[in-house]
């Protein structure tokens, strides 16, 4: 029996037909509208507590977190307030030249610079003059940020996050394989930044490579960085797809 308690439980693993993910996607996307309510309106505790996001990571591992935890509730407590402090600024400024780990304390500032770096590329999100058809956008050829996460839970955190604080951009989650469904693909194709599982990354690179592929990716964010090992996803998607592109100007 299916449980609303926990996200994962709610989502449709293989095998099943393209009629029965199809028939389940409107149920999984009210699923995580309601993960995403919970955060905006009743705060971090409530939505801890309900999804039991310390559950799904390892140990006491750092990771990225909603800024002010003290002020749990509104909108407002997702966006990360105050100037980067010059490490930040250091840090920003490698990470635009070239690919870097960034390894800070919890609290420390890890959002703040991938946030910074995800506006830093926004302008390439628009697609070209020569990527239209009829003034009709060519999803697969738009520009667009992947922020990777190890789970559901998080995914949802960090959608909120990123749309609190770039509110000019069109931000969307894709978990498991409620990123099956054509309506879903469409939104994802579309989105500039896409917040996305590794589960779900990897169906889309597999599955659906003509429209997403790590080429459309402009820059590619991997939250808790430290499980990119032996066979977790973070891993094979570097494998197989980020180094099996020879021109490394095509890379993120």
């Amino acid at each position: 029996t299916m449980s609303s308690q926990v996200i994962p439980t709610l989502i449709l693993r293989p095998p099943a037909s393209k009629e029965d993910v199809d028939a389940a996607e409107p149920s999984i996307r009210a699923t995580i509208e309601e993960a995403d309510r919970i955060l905006r309106e009743e705060g971090a505790d409530a939505f801890n507590a309900k999804y039991g996001v310390a559950d799904t990571c390892e140990g006491n591992s750092n990771r990225s977190t909603l800024a002010n935890n003290d002020n749990n509730g509104a909108l407002e407590d997702a966006i990360v307030r105050g100037d980067p402090r010059p490490y930040q600024i250091a840090l920003l400024e490698h990470a635009k030249k070239a690919n870097t780990i960034v390894h800070l304390g919890t609290g420390q500032g890890k959002t703040l610079i991938a946030l910074k770096l995800i506006d830093e590329y926004a302008h390439e999100f628009e697609p070209d003059s020569g990527n239209t058809d009829s003034g009709v956008c060519i999803d697969a050829k738009k520009k667009q940020t992947w922020f990777l996460v190890p789970s559901v839970a998080l995914a949802v955190q960090h959608t909120q996050t990123v749309r609190a604080n770039l509110p000019s951009l069109t931000v969307e989650t894709a978990c498991h394989t409620a990123s099956n469904s054509e309506e879903s693909r469409r939104k994802l194709a579309s989105a500039d930044v896409v917040v996305i599982t590794h589960g779900s990354a990897l169906d889309l690179l597999r599955s659906y490579g003509d429209v997403f592929n790590l080429q459309r990716v402009n820059l590619l964010v991997m939250d808790e960085c430290h499980n990119c090992t032996g066979k977790h996803g973070y891993a094979q998607i570097m494998n197989t797809f980020f180094h099996r592109i020879m021109d490394a100007t095509q890379r993120p």
